[in-house]
């Protein structure tokens, strides 16, 4: 939205300005409830409609009185106060460690054979420890094999995993 903002206010170069499209207001002589709104650009595609300066538009137009700031800080001021997100309490566990571990199993990217494999780190997807190829998410260090049959390896395979 602040790259909005300086397109609309002429805080940035000319071309940059002549991609958004004029306001309604401009555009038509009738006196228009929506008239300091940008027209919409139309598009025929999904990736056009997400794009840019479609997306920037609809966002724009959406704002409210924010849109009438007088300078970039008192609009970034406005946009965050009235913007403001919370994390889901889901996502939130009581030491930064677990929220690391949380999220890394959650995205995929933790040290678990499965993941270092789906993300070309690893050459196979088998367990170092029990020697089983997993494809789900089951394979954690409560269930592996190798934690029960091999107590020697235990403490390894805690430090590796819950790094």
């Amino acid at each position: 939205m602040n790259t909005m903002f300086k397109i609309l206010n002429k805080l940035v170069p000319e071309y940059l300005s002549s991609l958004v499209p004029l306001r309604v207001g401009d555009r038509t002589h009738y006196n228009l409830r929506n008239q300091d709104n940008l027209s919409l650009v139309m598009a025929n595609h999904v990736k056009t409609y997400n794009s840019f300066i479609p997306k920037s538009v609809r966002d724009w137009n959406s704002l409210g009185p924010i849109k009438n700031a007088n300078s970039l800080e008192g609009f970034k001021t406005l946009y965050k106060r009235d913007n403001i997100r919370t994390a889901n309490k889901i996502y939130n566990i009581d030491h930064r460690g677990g929220n690391v571990h949380h999220t890394r199993l959650r995205l995929g990217l933790s040290p678990l054979a499965n993941h270092l494999f789906t993300h070309n780190i690893i050459d196979d997807p088998i367990c170092s420890l029990c020697n089983i190829e997993v494809f789900k998410m089951k394979q954690l260090p409560i269930t592996c094999l190798g934690v029960h049959i091999l107590p020697e390896k235990r403490l390894f395979f805690f430090q590796v995993y819950l790094k």
